[in-house]
């Protein structure tokens, strides 16, 4: 009798500590890998979406291909923002697979190669998290010198050039215009060396139709309002606000990630006091 009561005690992790937080572990590793699952799935179709709509303003990445900043352009910085999104998202469901078949089944061996993974892509994603701010601080650097010599060859809607047609679908996609702002006194155009600025063949405009506000790509040719802001101070704007967001959600993907090992590493040592104790 007194050996069945011994066994008994050692056989009843049921109700301790650490068999709750693995059934707690089991329940946030599904669910959290659902989410994984579907923001996968999510990110694919943004991706194919933005792909698409890049597609349909081919002007615009022409002009972002001028953009050179040496190794690479600004054209081939969006062309690798897709790919990756694509690995991303794949990669995502992949994971959620693998995590929420072993918390839900209890696989160590998936558990143990889910955590493998997760410690990987921590190290990978703060790499890239400082790479990516890097970078975004470069171009927003170099941004506006280049945009100052690639504005030089705008040459008003009297002509058809890639610089043109480029700037233009840029200042009705960023709702900008110029490089700088545009006030009484100050207006990039007005400077410009080609002939449709410097021989009064753009009567009383100031600023190209394209730069009005709500203009759109069918009528821009025949708007007018200038009320309008510099395209650097957008895409500077845009970048900002890229490099927040990039640090914000990988910081929320680190503590997420960290919680899953957490309760990946309880439900391992659960089961393997189980099979130690001859309960599964």
């Amino acid at each position: 009798m007194g050996g069945g009561g011994t066994k008994t005690a050692q056989n009843g992790p049921d109700n301790s500590l650490l068999t709750f937080l693995a059934n707690v572990g089991i329940v946030v590793l599904v669910v959290l890998n659902i989410l994984s699952l579907l923001l996968g799935v999510g990110i694919i179709i943004v991706g194919k979406y933005v792909d698409s709509e890049i597609s349909k303003n081919e002007n615009v990445m022409e002009l972002l291909e001028l953009v050179d900043f040496g190794d690479f352009n600004l054209r081939t910085v969006v062309d690798a923002l897709i790919i990756i999104i694509f690995i991303v998202g794949a990669f995502a469901i992949v994971l959620s697979l693998i995590g929420g078949i072993g918390a839900f089944f209890t696989l160590r061996v998936l558990l143990f190669l889910y955590i493998g993974i997760i410690i990987l892509v921590i190290i990978v994603e703060i790499a890239v998290v400082s790479l990516w701010v890097k970078l975004l601080r470069e171009v927003d650097y170099a941004l506006e010198t280049l945009f100052l010599d690639l504005l030089k060859e705008y040459t008003g809607f009297s002509d058809i050039t890639v610089y043109t047609v480029g700037w233009d679908f840029i200042f009705i996609l960023f709702d900008c215009c110029g490089v700088h702002p545009i006030t009484a006194s100050s207006n990039d155009f007005e400077t410009l060396p080609s002939a449709f600025w410097t021989n009064g063949d753009r009567g009383s405009d100031v600023i190209p139709h394209a730069c009005c506000k709500d203009v759109a790509v069918d009528n821009y040719l025949n708007y007018t309002n200038t009320d309008c802001t510099g395209c650097y101070d957008a895409f500077d704007r845009t970048f900002n606000q890229l490099g927040s967001a990039a640090v914000s959600v990988a910081s929320l993907l680190v503590l997420a990630e960290l919680g899953a090992i957490f309760f990946s590493v309880i439900i391992i040592i659960a089961v393997f006091k189980k099979k130690r104790a001859g309960l599964v």
